[in-house]
């Protein structure tokens, strides 16, 4: 029982780790593309 709860934490990490760095790079896509930056964005866009 306690290795099956293991699997499943690390299958939603693993999903969330997913969707956060799909999250991350569709912000950074779209303010890389934008054609006025915003202050700070400039570190980003390398």
């Amino acid at each position: 029982m306690k290795k099956r709860k293991e699997i499943v934490e690390k299958i939603i990490s693993k999903t969330a780790e997913h969707f956060v760095s799909k999250e991350i790079n569709s912000a950074c896509i779209s303010w890389y593309y934008q054609p006025v930056l915003p202050k700070g964005a400039e570190r980003f866009k390398k």
